[in-house]
């Protein structure tokens, strides 16, 4: 028989600590992917609660049980670190993207409560450390039908004494009500002023019956303002920047804020 090669037990041992190499890069891929994604949770967990802790903050979607599950498959409060890997942004100093779900948020408008309903935000190049800033904020949020009425049957005695109905259609709001028999709707438009801070409701036409009165130049005439919502309840350094109807019965807020501090954000 042949003599064995000479560099056999060579290459051998050669082979063996490649696979032994490989074997440490992976249980070490491994260890720094479960490290990342444990430290994710943990800022997504305290994030999450600090949202939860805050005043105005509701923590179950509309539909929940009395334990507290939330229905039609719906979530409460929700945290969520965007990209990937988180170690490298936390090295770097700054969270690139923390997308933010509240099922809701109570505005106060002048000792009413106004339901934020599906409250949806990202939250973009974030600070690592307290007072965790932010580069910059925008997201979404909807205010029901119902809502509004709620608002509108806790303010509207303080003028008139008769119940009225507010409706939202893609043209606006408006608002029915009966008088000496004759069903009388207000039209009004909805816009945002004040720098995000206030709500402004403009009236546009009065319909009763046939009759179809615009308002702009009675408005005109008495030098009749607007009327102002302040929505300063709402959490500090967010405005809300738009507003847009819709036939389903919703408002869709538009929200946005830049160089704020997340500690004070949700507070």
């Amino acid at each position: 028989m042949s003599a064995p090669p000479p560099y056999a037990p060579e290459k051998s041992r050669s082979h063996t600590g490649l696979w032994i190499t490989l074997v440490v890069i992976v249980v070490l891929a491994a260890a720094l992917v479960g490290a990342d994604r444990y430290l994710a949770h943990r800022v997504e967990s305290d994030l999450a609660s600090r949202v939860e802790s805050a005043p105005g903050a509701v923590t179950a979607p509309q539909g929940t049980t009395d334990e507290g599950g939330a229905a039609d498959g719906e979530d409460g409060v929700d945290v969520s670190v965007v990209d990937i890997p988180f170690l490298t942004q936390v090295l770097g100093g700054a969270i690139s993207t923390l997308d933010v779900h509240v099922p809701g948020w109570d505005v106060d408008v002048s000792g009413s409560q106004l339901r934020l309903n599906d409250i949806d935000i990202s939250v973009h190049n974030v600070g690592t450390s307290s007072p965790y800033h932010a580069q910059s904020v925008e997201g979404t949020g909807r205010v029901n039908q119902d809502s509004l009425q709620q608002v509108l049957d806790d303010q509207l005695p303080q003028y008139i004494s008769m119940p009225a109905t507010v409706s939202v259609t893609d043209e606006g709001v408006s608002l029915g009500m009966e008088i000496l028999g004759q069903q009388v709707t207000a039209m009004a438009t909805l816009a945002i002023g004040d720098n995000g801070r206030s709500l402004v409701i403009t009236p546009t036409t009065i319909q009763a019956g046939a009759l179809n009165l615009p308002l702009d130049d009675l408005l005109t005439e008495f030098n009749l303002d607007d009327l102002r919502v302040p929505l300063d309840p709402l959490p500090s350094g967010l405005m809300i920047s738009s507003l847009q109807t819709s036939d389903s019965g919703q408002i869709t807020a538009t929200l946005t804020g830049a160089d704020i501090d997340l500690e004070t954000l949700f507070r």
